[in-house]
């Protein structure tokens, strides 16, 4: 009676331990990753999406990570300011397990990769200036309900959506591309996508104006109204006409 009481309790103690060890090591696995499932986006399919996972690139070795159970054997390259590890995922879902060697724990990541393989529309704008596209929500059933743009990029052109009219104003940043990727849904599940390129560009400066000569003639004592403009070239906006020398056969003035 007496063996089996001891032995009762050292399993029970045993198995304690294990619990306590394995609570310490799931409570450590689980700092690894801060999300446990993510949605990232792809304008386009054949592209790669860029996963900056938050931990030290010069302890890469001792981590193992696994992409849906096959070691994940891409190049391992750096990102953001503190140089942690920058994972390329293609397409479609992803389950990362990544284990800590040392600590021999694991913690697990869920990543959904989608892309922008429908209607590709390119646009320009000048930089410092505002222009619109607007979808046609005509085929869609229902109220519009969510308007969003899955690439935030913004780094040369600004985007804003507008829910109520279904348009998308984009202000030019700096020169260069940037690219949104529109879905745009109703409260029916009713969804439209688009994949818009932006290009922003400085705008080409005003060409110089150019005056030609004019002819005409009066008799003497004679008055003559004369558009002086019609045979030239200049912007209106910006370009302004002037006398600048009267004639000595007679008196010129601006009207």
């Amino acid at each position: 009676m007496t063996d089996t009481l001891q032995l009762r309790l050292r399993l029970c103690c045993f198995l304690l331990a294990i619990a306590s060890i394995n609570s310490l090591a799931q409570s450590f696995c689980d700092t690894l990753v801060d999300d446990r499932s993510l949605q990232l986006y792809l304008p386009m399919c054949e592209d790669s999406a860029d996963y900056c996972l938050a931990l030290p690139l010069v302890d890469l070795a001792d981590f193992e990570i696994q992409d849906n159970g096959q070691l994940y054997n891409t190049p391992i390259t750096a990102c953001g300011p503190d140089d942690q590890l920058l994972l390329r995922l293609d397409t479609g879902f992803h389950q990362l397990i990544i284990t800590n060697i040392p600590d021999n724990c694991f913690d697990t990541l869920d990543i959904q990769v989608h892309c922008f393989s429908s209607q590709i529309t390119q646009e320009q704008v000048f930089v410092g200036q505002t222009a619109a596209f607007c979808l046609d929500t005509t085929d869609l059933m229902g109220n519009l309900r969510s308007f969003n743009n899955r690439c935030q990029q913004e780094i040369f052109v600004d985007f804003t959506l507008d829910l109520r009219t279904g348009c998308v104003v984009f202000f030019g940043l700096d020169e260069g591309l940037d690219t949104a990727c529109i879905e745009l849904c109703t409260d029916m599940g009713d969804c439209k996508s688009l994949l818009l390129i932006v290009e922003s560009r400085f705008a080409p400066p005003f060409p110089l104006p150019q005056a030609n000569d004019d002819l005409d003639t009066i008799p003497e004592g004679d008055r003559l109204i004369f558009n002086v403009s019609l045979n030239d070239t200049f912007d209106v906006s910006t370009d302004t006409l002037k006398l600048i020398e009267s004639s000595q056969w007679g008196m010129l003035a601006e009207i």
